[in-house]
């Protein structure tokens, strides 16, 4: 049975698209296909930024078709590349699929690209001739809006994976095999081979346009000219089911290397310099060229996470175009190739060229040691233990890579089930051990000394392992107006000295994630104020080094490895006050030079603190803030843009949130950071400007001590307490029993009249104002006292004898607690006199 289902035939008007319009898409067709594919099973999409950038996938099932039609919707207009995972795996994934994810084999395929230089609409219609006159028809035929793509469906139930990676990599023989065979008849035929050819993409979990979906190239296929083009189905045939092994064959499996050792590279002295690239074998693909020239990916700068991994991958793709060493080594110590500062910058950097060109050689002929190595590192001191450390995705985040830690025992169970085939018996049978135990005997596992975290400096990677990512964010020049109107009009409420002193912040953080910003900003407001967009909006930028916690209960947790390589903090609502615990955690981790990093199952170890700390809360008290606090820049965030629960779509506040999102989401968060990354900061530091703002000084108030909340009412009422109304003297006398002469209590009446005539003694009127100061001893409340400049006072009159306090004048005990508190706003004499006590009787 033929059901043909056409789609839209690639030619040379698909071809005419402008450049600044994009096709519409057909998701419908996109739904469509995901049910022609795997009925009734698991399909996992995943979404991949043109330009780099974190990654998203979703798996769908029957009666998801709603949810994965907005799904698609979404990444559409976040401007993604869309793919389907061309296996079922076993379950739902939320990152992109490895082999150890695949269930079963269900299809095998090829993916047909233009050679560089060809017209694309020209080598389509080649390719899709050459498939059609090759002699197995396939089930399914896409145009990616790049190239052709081929898929032939296996006759159920196909071939069961058990995400074993040992029969991923046999089942995907078949796929490789059909790679060679349409390769071979490319190659034979010069017209093709001038059009078309097989990209190797043989891997059994493997990606593949979504039809229905934009393809939309990257920076520099744009600059190439490269437009954005609908991927579509060409044809579908559902009767068309191959069986493996008569139909469909596979390749010879691939010899495994011996775990005794692998042949050593050895190099005699500097080799000379190629002339030029073209020296190099013509299998030596432009892009890999292209790696040796710049020393990176100017097209997608966050590919490789070091200098090391760039230069790795040149190698293995050396070896992969049958390159010798000598070549290989010109490559790696040629001072005018870019990919060789790294090599160079080695301690022997021959000896490390020749480290890099036999473990390449390794990875390349066996894949086990290259998969294994790709998502293990041995650590020989972790917390005083040897340890094996992977990488997989944060449960809180999936876009954050965690390094999860594991004995050698746990790790040779992990692999318990996949095996590696390690030599020959006598008779040639083949001999097998578990993958695990091989791996950690081998000479070339992947290995380092210790951990480090040094951001922005290079390290010798025979010997540490650096977790340093780099920013998430590509700065790229570009406008910013509303997320500019959020940082002045909304988190400083219209204050443009503490926006400047946000975007200092800022922009100090981006510029130097070595260090510690030693001042945390806290932003305090009301619900929906967007007091959060800030701190979210900076641990994007951060990615792999930005952390958020919602909960005090992280921070006073025993086990902080999170702390290791992070940059960035981010505590939204996760301070509460009376947490004494968590506010002590807090300040340390703003000042402190150095980070007690607890992992589980070791040893604590130090690390240089290097956190930039922001705070979120819509408590009226957010933070201890002493007197002359220097750690807290306190913000006031504007109520003017917070929308009510329920406000329609059309009210301006709503559109404004969206608008900012839009701006955001579509070049406004890289253009921001390219502005940070451009300003000159000279040797601006947080803590030397940290904005005495009314946010902080109401902080500090929260703050204050019993005693110093007692002064503060009473300099800032400019009445002596104790006082009659009128008088001139500043003497208030220490408590409402007399002392006579000799030495006997006064009678009681007289300390129930003063009581009626307001002239309690002052240390009665310090414990009243506060239960905290009730049983506190007079010895206390004295020096206190003294602490601010009151004197004692003996007063002596008729044969009447008490003891009291002095008041300063007014104007010099408010220039004490602005020295000690900082600026801080009095109701001072309008005729610019200095203030003076209202009232100043004697008793």
């Amino acid at each position: 049975m033929s059901d043909v289902i056409p789609g839209a035939e690639p030619g040379p008007k698909a071809e005419g698209l402008s450049a600044d319009t994009l096709p519409e898409a057909k998701l419908e067709e996109a739904v469509a296909h995901l049910a022609r594919v795997r009925p009734g099973g698991l399909v996992a999409l995943t979404a991949i930024p043109p330009d780099g950038g974190p990654t998203k996938t979703q798996t769908f099932g029957p009666g998801d078709e709603g949810a994965a039609r907005q799904w698609l919707e979404d990444r559409t207009r976040e401007g993604m590349n869309l793919y389907w995972t061309v296996n079922p795996t076993r379950g739902r994934i939320r990152s992109k699929a490895k082999k150890e994810d695949i269930e079963n084999l269900d299809w095998i395929h090829v993916d047909i690209d233009p050679v560089d230089g060809a017209d694309p609409a020209e080598a389509r219609a080649a390719a899709l001739t050459f498939l059609g006159d090759y002699k197995l028809q396939p089930t399914l035929t896409l145009d990616s809006g790049g190239g052709i793509q081929a898929f032939f469906r296996i006759e159920e139930p196909g071939l069961y994976i058990g995400c074993n990676l040992e029969v991923a990599e046999q089942a995907e023989c078949y796929t490789r095999q059909l790679e060679a065979e349409l390769a071979k008849m490319i190659a034979e035929d010069p017209e093709l081979r001038a059009l078309i050819r097989v990209d190797g993409t043989h891997d059994c979990c493997r990606l593949m346009r979504l039809p229905g979906t934009i393809n939309r190239p990257n920076k520099k296929k744009r600059d190439a000219g490269r437009e954005p083009r609908l991927a579509s189905v060409v044809e579908y045939h559902p009767g068309r089911v191959y069986s493996l092994g008569d139909e469909l064959t596979a390749a010879p499996p691939r010899n495994a290397s011996p775990s005794a050792g692998q042949p050593t590279v050895q190099l005699e002295g500097d080799p000379p310099r190629l002339r030029d690239l073209d020296e190099l074998p013509s299998a030596v693909t432009n892009r890999t060229r292209m790696l040796i020239v710049q020393g990176d990916d100017p097209d997608d700068p966050l590919r490789y996470n070091s200098r090391s991994e760039v230069t790795f991958a040149v190698c293995c793709e050396l070896v992969r175009a049958n390159c010798s060493n000598e070549q290989i080594a010109l490559v790696l110590l040629d001072p005018d190739f870019g990919i060789s500062a790294h090599t160079r910058a080695q301690k022997g950097a021959l000896k490390y060229a020749e480290r890099q060109i036999e473990r390449a050689r390794a990875e390349v002929e066996e894949p086990m040691l290259a998969r294994l190595n790709a998502d293990h590192a041995v650590i020989m001191s972790y917390g005083n233990a040897c340890r094996v450390v992977s990488w997989q995705p944060s449960e809180v985040d999936p876009n954050r890579q965690e390094m999860v830690v594991q004995s050698f025992a746990d790790f040779k169970n992990r692999y318990l089930n996949v095996r590696v085939q390690t030599g020959q018996t006598k008779e040639g049978n083949p001999v097998y051990s578990p993958a695990g135990k091989w791996w950690l005997e081998h000479p070339l596992r992947r290995q380092y000394r210790s951990v480090v975290f040094l951001p922005n400096e290079e390290v010798d990677d025979r010997f540490e392992y650096n977790l340093w990512r780099g920013l998430a964010v590509q700065p790229r020049a570009g406008e910013w107006p509303l997320l500019r109107e959020l940082i002045e009009d909304v988190l400083a409420a219209g204050d443009r000295d503490a926006a400047k002193y946000l975007l200092n912040w800022a922009a100090y953080s981006v510029q130097h994630p070595e260090r510690r910003a030693e001042v945390a900003i806290v932003l305090r407001g009301g619900k929906g104020t967007g007091k959060s967009t800030f701190g979210r909006l900076m641990s994007r930028i951060f990615g792999q080094h930005g952390t958020t916690i919602a909960s005090s209960h992280t921070m006073t947790s025993n086990f902080n490895k999170p702390l290791h390589d992070c940059c960035l903090l981010f505590a939204d609502e996760a301070l509460a006050r009376g947490e004494s615990k968590a506010e002590g955690i807090i300040k340390s981790l703003i000042t402190e030079p150095n980070i007690m990093i607890e992992p589980k199952g070791v040893d604590p170890f130090p690390s240089r603190n290097r956190l930039k700390v922001i705070i979120a809360s819509n408590d009226e008290w957010v933070v201890s803030a002493s007197a002359d606090e220097r750690r807290f820049a306190v913000f006031n965030v504007s109520p003017d843009k917070a929308f009510p629960p329920g406000s329609p779509e059309t009210d301006e506040r709503v559109q404004w949130w969206i608008k900012l999102n839009e701006e955001i989401d579509n070049g406004g968060l890289e253009a921001f950071l390219h502005d940070l990354m451009a300003m000159d900061l000279g040797n601006w530091h947080p803590r030397l400007d940290v904005p005495q703002t009314v946010a902080l000084r109401e902080q500090k108030i929260k703050t204050l001590k019993p005693m110093e909340e007692w002064l503060l009412d009473v300099i800032e009422a400019g009445i002596i307490p104790g006082q009659a109304p009128t008088g001139a003297e500043l003497n208030v006398r220490s408590s409402n029993g007399r002392d006579r002469r000799d030495g006997l209590p006064g009678p009681q009446d007289t300390s129930e009249r003063d009581r009626r005539d307001g002239c309690a003694g002052l240390y009665d009127l310090l414990r009243q104002s506060s239960p905290a100061l009730r049983n506190v001893s007079d010895a206390r409340l004295g020096a206190f006292l003294r602490e601010w400049g009151f004197e004692n006072y003996k007063h002596q009159q008729a044969g009447d004898y008490w003891r009291g306090w002095a008041f300063p004048p007014l104007a010099d005990l408010r220039r004490r607690w602005r020295k000690a508190f900082g600026a801080w706003d009095f109701d001072e004499p309008e005729d610019g006199s200095e203030a003076t006590w209202a009232n100043a009787a004697p008793y």
